[in-house]
């Protein structure tokens, strides 16, 4: 651990840092990748069991990773074996004021519907599926760091439990540890040499940008993480302002039409469970993420900004 401004920040795995330069490299050989999950045994299992699930349809089992890694797609087993490598370490921050399993439900989520948004993007910046991914599972991904510096008083301002977390949070964080969790992950990010633009996002998260399509995909990956970021996973007062605000974003940033968004969010509950297995042991075992999901959907989709029950196309849930 690397003590700096009196937070110590957490030291990223081997594996994690070598995975890093892999996934900033569009180079990236496909063996380089294998050769680094087959290090990982139970990560190397987990890839198998995912590459001859249902959801692939293969006509014969997958036996090797490179098999595994083909069926998957390249850019998608990096990012896969990142997140995993950064789960496990995650995992090891124990004795925090909230339920970390709810915290990463919460952050895989994320990550599932901001790969779909990037996928239903009609615009182009906005094309980038698995960096999505990793900003959406990665933007509170310090919570237990601030949740420790804070202490018992934490619980109290983190919402449900650590599902999300708000721009009104960061101001109370602020108040109570003279810093956040938007800010702590950029530096985390920083210290670890993660690529420059999802630092960028990640750390703004909780700023809200423009609504024109992005000019770059740094741009583009500002907005999908402020979009996942800004969701609400419970009806409250902020609810309907917020939902306009991201319907509105959804349709002038990414091309996404309110109808085309209850698909992204249909798919996202098909990500989320096929890759629960890379993170069934940080993920609570009896609350569906489809649920979660069908609700968030709900406050987006069917309310105006009365809150009163606008949209009624075909449901999807």
């Amino acid at each position: 651990m690397e003590a700096l401004s009196g937070i110590e920040l957490p030291t990223a795995p081997q594996t994690a840092v070598r995975l890093i330069e892999l996934c900033g490299d569009p180079n990236t050989d496909l063996n380089e990748v294998v050769n680094m999950i087959q290090l990982d045994g139970a990560l190397a299992a987990k890839f198998l069991r995912v590459a001859n699930s249902a959801y692939y349809c293969q006509q014969y089992e997958i036996t090797t990773l490179r098999r595994a890694a083909v069926v998957l797609g390249l850019e998608h087993v990096k990012v896969m074996a990142l997140s995993f490598q950064l789960a496990d370490t995650a995992s090891q921050w124990k004795d925090v004021p909230f339920d970390l399993q709810t915290h990463w439900q919460g952050n895989l989520l994320r990550a599932s519907l901001a790969r779909q948004i990037a996928i239903n993007a009609t615009i182009v910046p906005a094309k980038c599926p698995e960096e999505a991914f990793l900003v959406g599972l990665l933007q509170d991904f310090v919570l237990p760091i601030i949740g420790k510096l804070v202490g018992d008083r934490f619980e109290s301002i983190v919402p449900a439990g650590g599902l999300f977390t708000t721009p009104e949070m960061v101001e109370q964080e602020d108040d109570l540890a003279e810093t956040n969790h938007a800010h702590l992950v950029g530096r985390v990010f920083d210290h670890w040499h993660f690529p420059p633009l999802l630092t960028f996002a990640v750390t703004n998260h909780h700023v809200k940008p423009q609504h024109e399509p992005a000019e770059d995909k740094a741009m583009a990956l500002w907005q999908i993480a402020y979009w996942v970021g800004a969701i609400r996973f419970n009806d409250d007062q902020q609810s309907a302002p917020i939902a306009a605000d991201l319907r509105g974003l959804a349709l002038e940033a990414f091309g996404i039409d309110p109808q085309n968004l209850g698909v992204a969010f249909y798919r996202a509950v098909e990500d989320y469970e096929r890759l629960s297995e890379f993170f069934r042991d940080v993920l609570p075992a009896n609350q569906s993420g489809g649920d979660i999901l069908a609700k968030a959907r709900e406050l987006i989709l069917d309310l105006d900004d009365q809150g009163t029950e606008e949209f009624d196309e075909n449901s999807t849930f």
